[in-house]
């Protein structure tokens, strides 16, 4: 058994790990804790298992509480809030609308692309990696969050006719996982296009994980 000592230089060298993962990603904190689970496990540092995963909430919970671990470092996008934007005053929201008028136009630089490109992620704990490198170009990015709604699908289909009209090829990327539902679900996505929303012209790219990626 592991005396108070060891537990507490364990504990600190995990913690030094987050460190360095948050100083290597600091362009795109904050993360999320699986973000950061996963770089720890590719590290070698913790395994791949339920018990680090929950070993690993919990010492951040308590090193944010106490100080060790910055809040900036971590966020949680699972859970979301919701309020109505409202102002002090009428001068207040005059004063904004004049700051803000025609601040936020953004012309579509994909528009004149031959292909309509959309960038589909199995998980949400990485938006936050994407996210940034999509609006640079101006391409959509999708967050699966494992097998997509009908819903969700029809949406799509909807943006691929539209781009199809205008003789734009659409186009997905897909990153998912490198196990039998990740693999299975760009298939399914696939086959349901044409058979459920009659599009049959949508280009399928997966981008990771495959098995060279798996290898390395």
């Amino acid at each position: 058994m592991a005396t108070k000592a060891e537990l507490k230089d364990r504990r600190e060298a995990l913690l030094s790990a987050v460190r360095a993962v948050a100083d290597q990603y600091t362009r795109y904190l904050p993360l999320t804790l699986r973000q950061i689970y996963y770089q720890l496990v590719g590290a070698g540092i913790i395994e791949n298992d339920d018990n680090s995963y929950k070993n690993l909430s919990r010492l951040l919970s308590a090193a944010r509480t106490e100080g060790s671990i910055s809040w900036e470092v971590m966020e949680d996008r699972t859970r979301y809030t919701h309020a109505l934007q409202s102002d002090a005053c009428a001068d207040d929201f005059i004063s904004w609308q004049k700051k803000a008028f025609l601040t936020n136009y953004r012309r579509d630089l994909s528009q004149t692309q031959p292909k309509y490109l959309e960038v589909w992620i199995e998980k949400d704990a990485l938006s936050g990696l994407f996210k940034r490198v999509c609006e640079a170009w101006h391409v959509r990015l999708v967050v699966c969050k494992g097998f997509m709604s009908t819903s969700f699908l029809h949406e799509y289909a909807e943006r691929a006719r539209s781009a199809w009209k205008r003789d734009r090829d659409p186009v997905v990327i897909y990153f998912g996982d490198f196990d039998p539902s990740g693999m299975a679900m760009l298939e399914s996505y696939a086959d349901s296009l044409p058979e459920k929303h009659g599009v049959d012209y949508v280009i399928f790219y997966r981008a990771a994980l495959n098995p060279e990626d798996v290898a390395r």
